[in-house]
């Protein structure tokens, strides 16, 4: 995700805070879970009050056509600290109920997802680790079967277990902390204190003698969408037509919560007087939930592969790299973040991995020429990946031709080929594969 970001890098002198050029950057990656891609006010929200991520869209570069690796939450995040589709890995989601059980009230069984990724994974904090960064990860992981409270992670199987050499595994001031009942109001412009934020500032506060990447996970704007901020909520639903469900005003407060907790990180940084060599990421795992996220113009939402399930916010922030206040239209998805990571500290290559780096490309696309190897119909995969027979269950090629045959098809297969546009839907947008041979490509508009 970072790989368009590093594409805009200036030569010139290193930046104020880092020391000499050869010191390693400092990484601070922060992950929103269901937020939409046009739910802060710098990605166009006429509602949405978020200053702190205003500024740091200003001080960095947004990227307008950034794409989840899947469109639910365990899949994209094995994919974004891996580097590997979720097809490869052969990881969709981690259920609440045990196989074959009924979900809830839904008539729907549980499938036999697999639940946890292997302990054997690779994964972009290991790698940064055995160069030398320290690496701590704070928040929802979700990677693993469930331990107890709903979005816990198991002993042996959290982030400690893949690269992290610290975890802070806490619930912040999100709803799934408030056990039987919620904590009392917040009034005015206050927000409700926040366990998570506190560790994650207390992390970057300390005397640090080597780099770190810093993965910190939020809870927010995940569901249930109850906001302690009632005067907040109070204003939003003002602002709403007459009739609109109030989870729409709680989801406001939260998404500035959500934005509130991020200032007080970058605070945290800028006193610690890293900030100028620290890289920060900002993005989400996945589109919006459909019942307080209208994700448009864009058609659909979290769980679907329509591009308001896969689109999603990004927001890069390199002092004297990045160029401050802009934009890239350029696609970007979430396999690449590994791989542009570890250039970003000096690695190389990362090993094994869906994603790709864009540092051998500046000139192309600091010149404002489109990027060959970005052409979303030779690059660009995502899937839900039910069929485990072939390692892509959805493709995009070149020229718009679709290879034939049951090695590229499952019955699940999606498809996406460049010639048609995202927005909401006309007929044929985007369609389920049965048999390859009865399945037509949308018309050029």
């Amino acid at each position: 995700l970072l790989v368009l970001a590093l594409s805009a890098i200036t030569r010139g002198e290193p930046p104020k805070g880092s020391g000499t050029s050869e010191a390693k950057p400092n990484i601070l990656v922060i992950l929103a879970d269901d937020l939409g891609w046009k739910d802060l006010a710098c990605t166009g929200h006429s509602l949405h009050r978020t200053p702190n991520l205003d500024r740091l869209a200003r001080q960095g570069m947004i990227f307008t056509e950034a794409h989840a690796a899947a469109p639910i939450c365990s899949a994209s995040r094995a994919a974004l600290l891996t580097g590997r589709s979720p097809a490869r890995l052969g990881y969709e989601f981690v259920p609440k109920f045990a196989a074959g059980r009924q979900q809830g009230p839904w008539p729907l069984i549980t499938p036999d997802y697999p639940t946890e990724l292997p302990t054997s994974t690779t994964t972009v904090a290991s790698l940064l680790g055995k160069s030398g960064y320290t690496t701590a990860f704070a928040g929802k992981w979700h990677l693993n079967r469930h331990q107890g409270h709903y979005l816990g992670w198991r002993t042996g199987r959290g982030p400690e277990s893949f690269g992290f050499q610290e975890t802070f595994d806490d619930f912040g001031a999100h709803p799934y902390s408030y056990g039987k009942r919620p904590p009392p109001p917040v009034r005015g412009k206050s927000f409700p204190p926040d366990s998570l934020t506190d560790k994650v500032v207390n992390f970057l506060s300390r005397d640090h003698p080597k780099p770190f990447l810093m993965w910190l996970s939020f809870y927010h704007v995940h569901d249930p969408f109850h906001s302690r901020c009632v005067d907040r909520v109070a204003w939003h639903q003002s602002k709403l037509p007459e009739g609109t469900s109030p989870k729409r005003a709680h989801y406001a407060a939260m998404v500035e919560t959500l934005d509130h907790e991020v200032g007080r990180v970058l605070d945290a940084l800028e006193t610690s007087g890293r900030a100028g060599n620290t890289v920060v990421i900002f993005t989400s795992d996945n589109g919006g939930h459909p019942e307080v996220s209208t994700n448009g113009p864009l058609r659909g939402s979290k769980w679907n592969l329509y591009q308001g399930g896969l689109r999603v916010p990004l927001i890069v922030r390199w002092p004297g790299r990045v160029s401050a206040g802009s934009r890239c239209g350029d696609t970007v998805i979430g396999t690449d973040l590994p791989a542009t990571l570890m250039e970003v500290a000096g690695m190389g290559h990362a090993p094994a991995t869906d994603g790709q780096s864009l540092l051998a490309k500046v000139q192309p696309v600091a010149a404002g020429r489109p990027d060959p190897e970005r052409d979303l119909r030779k690059r660009r995969t995502w899937l839900e990946p039910r069929k485990k027979s072939a390692p892509h269950s959805m493709i995009a090629c070149s020229a718009g031709f679709l290879p034939a045959g049951p090695a590229c098809h499952g019955p699940s297969t999606e498809r996406r080929a460049n010639s048609w546009r995202a927005g909401r839907p006309r007929a044929g947008r985007c369609r389920r594969a049965f048999p390859p041979s009865r399945v037509a490509l949308p018309g050029r508009d």
